[in-house]
Protein backbone atom coordinates (compact mmCIF):
# COMPACT_ATOMS: atom_id res chain seq x y z
CA UNK A 1 0.00 0.00 0.00
CA UNK A 2 1.49 3.43 -1.10
CA UNK A 3 1.81 6.06 1.90
CA UNK A 4 -0.28 9.31 1.19
CA UNK A 5 2.15 12.00 1.36
CA UNK A 6 -0.29 15.54 2.56
CA UNK A 7 0.74 18.82 1.21
CA UNK A 8 2.42 20.78 4.03
CA UNK A 9 1.60 24.16 5.30
CA UNK A 10 4.62 26.23 6.76
CA UNK A 11 3.73 28.34 9.46
CA UNK A 12 6.35 30.36 10.75
CA UNK A 13 5.86 32.07 13.93
CA UNK A 14 8.53 33.45 16.61
CA UNK A 15 8.94 33.57 20.36
CA UNK A 16 9.08 36.88 21.42
CA UNK A 17 6.05 36.89 23.89
CA UNK A 18 2.91 33.99 23.17
CA UNK A 19 0.95 36.01 20.38
CA UNK A 20 2.94 35.19 17.73
CA UNK A 21 3.08 31.18 19.17
CA UNK A 22 -0.69 31.17 19.61
CA UNK A 23 -1.96 32.03 16.76
CA UNK A 24 0.11 29.70 14.91
CA UNK A 25 -0.96 27.25 17.21
CA UNK A 26 -4.48 28.42 16.79
CA UNK A 27 -4.00 28.16 12.85
CA UNK A 28 -2.55 24.32 13.01
CA UNK A 29 -5.94 23.32 15.12
CA UNK A 30 -8.25 24.68 12.63
CA UNK A 31 -5.82 23.55 9.49
CA UNK A 32 -5.99 20.13 10.93
CA UNK A 33 -9.76 20.13 11.66
CA UNK A 34 -10.67 22.11 8.28
CA UNK A 35 -7.64 20.72 6.32
CA UNK A 36 -7.48 16.93 7.17
CA UNK A 37 -5.80 15.78 3.54
CA UNK A 38 -2.85 19.07 4.71
CA UNK A 39 -0.31 18.83 7.40
CA UNK A 40 0.42 21.92 9.23
CA UNK A 41 4.26 22.40 10.53
CA UNK A 42 4.82 25.56 12.74
CA UNK A 43 8.78 26.77 12.69
CA UNK A 44 9.85 28.77 15.03
CA UNK A 45 11.35 31.69 12.71
CA UNK A 46 14.23 32.85 14.47
CA UNK A 47 15.18 29.67 16.43
CA UNK A 48 15.48 28.27 12.27
CA UNK A 49 16.99 31.17 10.31
CA UNK A 50 18.93 33.29 13.27
CA UNK A 51 19.86 30.26 16.01
CA UNK A 52 22.76 31.79 17.08
CA UNK A 53 21.38 35.16 18.18
CA UNK A 54 17.54 33.79 18.76
CA UNK A 55 18.22 33.26 22.75
CA UNK A 56 19.81 36.32 23.29
CA UNK A 57 17.57 38.52 21.15
CA UNK A 58 14.97 37.34 22.88
CA UNK A 59 15.90 37.80 26.10
CA UNK A 60 17.14 41.00 25.60
CA UNK A 61 14.00 42.30 23.98
CA UNK A 62 11.64 40.60 26.87
CA UNK A 63 13.57 42.26 29.41
CA UNK A 64 13.80 45.61 27.61
CA UNK A 65 9.79 45.25 27.07
CA UNK A 66 9.64 44.69 30.82
CA UNK A 67 11.89 47.33 31.91
CA UNK A 68 11.97 49.98 29.76
CA UNK A 69 8.01 50.03 28.38
CA UNK A 70 8.59 53.88 27.83
CA UNK A 71 11.51 52.70 25.47
CA UNK A 72 9.65 50.01 23.47
CA UNK A 73 6.30 52.17 22.60
CA UNK A 74 8.24 54.56 21.71
CA UNK A 75 10.64 52.71 19.21
CA UNK A 76 6.36 50.92 18.07
CA UNK A 77 4.93 54.15 17.51
CA UNK A 78 8.15 55.88 15.55
CA UNK A 79 8.47 52.58 13.49
CA UNK A 80 4.46 52.23 13.46
CA UNK A 81 4.62 54.20 9.54
CA UNK A 82 6.82 52.97 6.89
CA UNK A 83 10.04 55.75 7.55
CA UNK A 84 14.01 55.44 7.42
CA UNK A 85 14.26 53.83 10.92
CA UNK A 86 11.33 51.11 9.91
CA UNK A 87 13.87 50.32 6.87
CA UNK A 88 17.01 49.76 8.53
CA UNK A 89 15.03 47.64 11.24
CA UNK A 90 13.48 45.62 8.09
CA UNK A 91 16.43 45.30 6.16
CA UNK A 92 18.58 44.29 9.48
CA UNK A 93 16.25 41.84 10.40
CA UNK A 94 15.41 40.22 7.04
CA UNK A 95 18.81 38.17 6.74
CA UNK A 96 18.88 34.79 6.59
CA UNK A 97 17.58 33.62 3.03
CA UNK A 98 20.30 31.47 2.85
CA UNK A 99 18.48 29.12 6.15
CA UNK A 100 14.90 30.07 5.08
CA UNK A 101 15.48 28.56 1.42
CA UNK A 102 16.87 25.29 3.10
CA UNK A 103 13.86 25.14 5.13
CA UNK A 104 11.26 25.43 2.64
CA UNK A 105 13.71 22.59 0.25
CA UNK A 106 13.63 20.78 3.03
CA UNK A 107 9.64 20.77 3.87
CA UNK A 108 8.29 22.09 0.51
CA UNK A 109 5.04 23.70 1.51
CA UNK A 110 2.58 24.51 -0.60
CA UNK A 111 1.85 28.03 1.44
CA UNK A 112 3.42 29.72 3.87
CA UNK A 113 1.69 31.75 6.60
CA UNK A 114 3.81 33.97 8.84
CA UNK A 115 2.66 35.42 12.38
CA UNK A 116 5.71 36.76 13.01
CA UNK A 117 6.33 40.45 10.99
CA UNK A 118 10.30 39.48 10.16
CA UNK A 119 9.24 36.17 8.67
CA UNK A 120 7.06 38.12 6.60
CA UNK A 121 10.10 39.83 5.67
CA UNK A 122 11.90 37.20 4.73
CA UNK A 123 9.61 35.78 2.44
CA UNK A 124 8.65 38.86 0.74
CA UNK A 125 12.11 39.08 0.00
CA UNK A 126 12.46 35.39 -1.42
CA UNK A 127 9.74 36.16 -3.83
CA UNK A 128 10.76 39.25 -5.02
CA UNK A 129 14.44 37.70 -5.78
CA UNK A 130 12.26 35.37 -7.95
CA UNK A 131 13.59 32.34 -5.28
CA UNK A 132 10.14 31.23 -4.68
CA UNK A 133 6.70 31.13 -6.15
CA UNK A 134 4.90 30.09 -2.76
CA UNK A 135 1.70 32.15 -1.99
CA UNK A 136 2.69 33.83 1.32
CA UNK A 137 -0.26 34.96 4.01
CA UNK A 138 0.59 37.46 6.97
CA UNK A 139 -1.80 36.67 9.65
CA UNK A 140 -0.94 39.90 11.62
CA UNK A 141 -0.98 39.30 15.27
CA UNK A 142 -1.33 42.54 16.51
CA UNK A 143 -4.48 44.65 17.42
CA UNK A 144 -3.32 47.38 15.33
CA UNK A 145 -1.12 47.95 11.60
CA UNK A 146 2.61 48.31 11.81
CA UNK A 147 4.98 49.10 9.04
CA UNK A 148 7.06 45.62 10.37
CA UNK A 149 4.26 43.69 9.08
CA UNK A 150 3.48 45.23 5.67
CA UNK A 151 5.25 43.89 2.75
CA UNK A 152 5.21 44.67 -0.89
CA UNK A 153 5.14 40.33 -1.88
CA UNK A 154 2.88 39.42 0.61
CA UNK A 155 -0.07 37.70 -1.27
CA UNK A 156 -2.91 37.70 1.49
CA UNK A 157 -3.57 39.38 5.26
CA UNK A 158 -5.32 37.77 7.42
CA UNK A 159 -6.26 40.92 10.19
CA UNK A 160 -8.20 40.37 13.52
CA UNK A 161 -10.87 43.88 12.98
CA UNK A 162 -11.87 46.13 10.48
CA UNK A 163 -10.02 48.55 11.46
CA UNK A 164 -6.78 46.92 10.77
CA UNK A 165 -8.13 46.07 7.40
CA UNK A 166 -8.89 49.66 7.01
CA UNK A 167 -5.43 50.75 8.32
CA UNK A 168 -4.03 48.58 5.38
CA UNK A 169 -5.87 49.94 2.83
CA UNK A 170 -4.71 53.55 3.76
CA UNK A 171 -1.24 51.97 3.49
CA UNK A 172 -1.84 51.07 0.29
CA UNK A 173 -2.33 47.14 0.44
CA UNK A 174 -5.07 46.20 -2.12
CA UNK A 175 -8.60 45.18 0.11
CA UNK A 176 -8.65 41.86 -1.89
CA UNK A 177 -5.50 40.70 -0.39
CA UNK A 178 -7.07 41.79 3.27
CA UNK A 179 -9.53 39.11 4.95
CA UNK A 180 -10.67 39.98 8.41
CA UNK A 181 -11.33 37.30 10.40
CA UNK A 182 -11.00 38.74 13.56
CA UNK A 183 -7.57 37.15 15.73
CA UNK A 184 -7.26 33.53 15.42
Amino acid sequence: MKKVTKEKILILTGNYGDGHIQVAQALQDAMRIRFPHMEPVIIDFMEWVHPYVNHLSRIVYLRAVKTFPQVYGYLYQKTRKQNSLSNIIKTVFSTGIGRMMKLINEIQPAIVISTFPLAAGVMSKLKSYGLIDIPTVTTITDHTDHSLWIYPYTDQYIVGSRSVLDSLIQLGVEEVRIADTGIP
